[in-house]
Protein backbone atom coordinates (compact mmCIF):
# COMPACT_ATOMS: atom_id res chain seq x y z
CA UNK A 1 0.00 0.00 0.00
CA UNK A 2 1.23 3.55 -0.77
CA UNK A 3 -0.61 4.97 2.56
CA UNK A 4 0.71 3.97 5.43
CA UNK A 5 0.02 5.80 8.76
CA UNK A 6 -1.16 9.03 6.87
CA UNK A 7 2.25 8.70 5.02
CA UNK A 8 2.74 8.79 1.50
CA UNK A 9 5.09 6.68 -0.90
CA UNK A 10 7.64 9.91 -1.74
CA UNK A 11 7.45 9.02 -5.46
CA UNK A 12 3.86 10.11 -5.44
CA UNK A 13 3.82 13.37 -3.67
CA UNK A 14 6.58 14.18 -6.34
CA UNK A 15 4.44 13.10 -9.17
CA UNK A 16 1.54 15.06 -7.67
CA UNK A 17 3.35 18.32 -6.88
CA UNK A 18 4.65 18.44 -10.46
CA UNK A 19 1.73 17.83 -12.05
CA UNK A 20 -0.34 20.69 -9.95
CA UNK A 21 2.43 22.65 -11.09
CA UNK A 22 1.86 22.16 -14.72
CA UNK A 23 -2.36 22.57 -14.05
CA UNK A 24 -1.19 26.38 -12.11
CA UNK A 25 1.08 27.51 -14.85
CA UNK A 26 -1.30 26.05 -17.74
CA UNK A 27 -4.37 27.61 -15.66
CA UNK A 28 -2.45 31.06 -14.64
CA UNK A 29 -1.15 31.62 -18.58
CA UNK A 30 -4.65 31.38 -19.46
CA UNK A 31 -6.12 33.77 -16.46
CA UNK A 32 -3.54 36.25 -17.74
CA UNK A 33 -4.60 35.85 -21.47
CA UNK A 34 -8.14 36.25 -20.50
CA UNK A 35 -7.40 39.12 -18.34
CA UNK A 36 -5.57 40.66 -20.88
CA UNK A 37 -8.14 39.85 -23.78
CA UNK A 38 -11.29 41.46 -21.60
CA UNK A 39 -9.18 44.77 -20.30
CA UNK A 40 -8.25 45.26 -24.74
CA UNK A 41 -10.09 48.53 -25.64
CA UNK A 42 -12.38 48.23 -28.12
CA UNK A 43 -15.41 50.28 -29.50
CA UNK A 44 -18.29 47.99 -28.37
CA UNK A 45 -16.79 47.73 -24.66
CA UNK A 46 -19.01 48.40 -21.96
CA UNK A 47 -18.69 48.54 -17.49
CA UNK A 48 -19.60 44.66 -17.88
CA UNK A 49 -16.16 43.81 -18.63
CA UNK A 50 -14.85 45.29 -15.12
CA UNK A 51 -16.67 42.95 -13.01
CA UNK A 52 -15.48 40.22 -15.59
CA UNK A 53 -12.21 41.24 -14.55
CA UNK A 54 -13.35 40.89 -11.42
CA UNK A 55 -14.36 37.16 -11.85
CA UNK A 56 -11.24 36.02 -13.83
CA UNK A 57 -9.20 37.62 -10.82
CA UNK A 58 -10.78 35.73 -8.19
CA UNK A 59 -10.43 32.35 -10.63
CA UNK A 60 -6.41 33.47 -10.63
CA UNK A 61 -6.22 34.13 -6.84
CA UNK A 62 -7.79 30.74 -6.67
CA UNK A 63 -5.43 29.01 -8.81
CA UNK A 64 -2.56 30.22 -7.35
CA UNK A 65 -3.57 29.63 -4.05
CA UNK A 66 -4.47 26.01 -4.88
CA UNK A 67 -1.69 24.70 -7.16
CA UNK A 68 1.16 26.77 -5.70
CA UNK A 69 0.62 27.70 -2.26
CA UNK A 70 -1.70 25.24 -0.94
CA UNK A 71 -1.40 22.32 -2.93
CA UNK A 72 -3.40 19.89 -0.84
CA UNK A 73 -3.66 16.08 -1.36
CA UNK A 74 -6.08 13.92 -0.15
CA UNK A 75 -5.73 10.61 1.30
CA UNK A 76 -8.26 8.58 0.21
CA UNK A 77 -9.95 6.80 2.03
CA UNK A 78 -9.24 8.71 5.27
CA UNK A 79 -11.38 12.09 5.48
CA UNK A 80 -7.82 14.37 5.68
CA UNK A 81 -5.94 16.96 3.68
CA UNK A 82 -2.18 16.61 3.60
CA UNK A 83 -0.70 20.14 2.41
CA UNK A 84 2.41 19.61 0.43
CA UNK A 85 2.06 23.71 -1.08
CA UNK A 86 5.11 26.50 -0.28
CA UNK A 87 3.09 27.94 2.22
CA UNK A 88 2.87 24.86 4.74
CA UNK A 89 6.27 23.53 3.78
CA UNK A 90 8.55 27.07 4.09
CA UNK A 91 5.30 29.22 6.46
CA UNK A 92 3.95 26.45 8.45
CA UNK A 93 0.52 27.71 7.79
CA UNK A 94 -2.41 25.58 9.46
CA UNK A 95 -4.23 23.49 7.20
CA UNK A 96 -7.83 24.97 8.48
CA UNK A 97 -6.58 28.69 7.21
CA UNK A 98 -5.88 27.51 3.93
CA UNK A 99 -9.19 25.95 3.97
CA UNK A 100 -10.71 29.30 5.01
CA UNK A 101 -9.35 31.05 2.67
CA UNK A 102 -10.60 28.78 0.01
CA UNK A 103 -14.32 29.15 1.28
CA UNK A 104 -14.02 32.74 1.31
CA UNK A 105 -12.70 32.65 -2.39
CA UNK A 106 -15.13 30.56 -3.75
CA UNK A 107 -17.75 32.64 -2.07
CA UNK A 108 -16.27 35.65 -3.49
CA UNK A 109 -16.08 34.51 -6.92
CA UNK A 110 -19.78 33.35 -6.87
CA UNK A 111 -20.73 36.63 -5.47
CA UNK A 112 -18.91 38.65 -8.59
CA UNK A 113 -20.49 35.70 -11.11
CA UNK A 114 -24.00 36.71 -9.66
CA UNK A 115 -23.21 40.75 -10.16
CA UNK A 116 -22.21 39.60 -13.73
CA UNK A 117 -25.11 37.93 -14.61
CA UNK A 118 -27.30 39.81 -13.25
CA UNK A 119 -26.36 43.00 -14.75
CA UNK A 120 -26.50 41.08 -18.07
CA UNK A 121 -29.73 40.55 -17.31
CA UNK A 122 -30.63 44.09 -16.93
CA UNK A 123 -28.78 44.62 -20.41
CA UNK A 124 -30.93 42.06 -22.02
CA UNK A 125 -34.59 42.59 -21.17
CA UNK A 126 -36.36 45.54 -22.55
CA UNK A 127 -36.90 48.41 -20.65
CA UNK A 128 -40.85 47.73 -20.14
CA UNK A 129 -40.50 44.63 -19.29
CA UNK A 130 -42.22 43.56 -15.70
CA UNK A 131 -38.62 41.30 -15.09
CA UNK A 132 -36.68 44.59 -15.44
CA UNK A 133 -35.35 45.14 -11.86
CA UNK A 134 -35.21 49.42 -10.77
CA UNK A 135 -32.05 51.09 -9.99
CA UNK A 136 -32.96 51.11 -6.49
CA UNK A 137 -33.07 47.29 -6.31
CA UNK A 138 -30.67 46.80 -8.37
CA UNK A 139 -28.26 48.80 -6.08
CA UNK A 140 -29.97 47.14 -3.31
CA UNK A 141 -29.06 42.99 -4.83
CA UNK A 142 -25.07 44.35 -5.26
CA UNK A 143 -24.96 45.99 -1.73
CA UNK A 144 -26.60 42.46 -0.36
CA UNK A 145 -24.27 40.45 -2.53
CA UNK A 146 -21.17 41.97 -1.92
CA UNK A 147 -21.96 41.93 1.96
CA UNK A 148 -21.58 38.23 1.91
CA UNK A 149 -18.05 39.18 0.61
Amino acid sequence: SDINNFTLAGAIDVDYRTAMRVMGLISVSISLILIYLITCKTPLASRYRANCVAVQLCFLLFDVHWCFLFVPLLPLPYFAVYCTGLMCSTLKVDVHYHMIFMLLMATETFAWFFICMLQRHQALIPMNSNCHCSLVLFKYGFLMVGREI
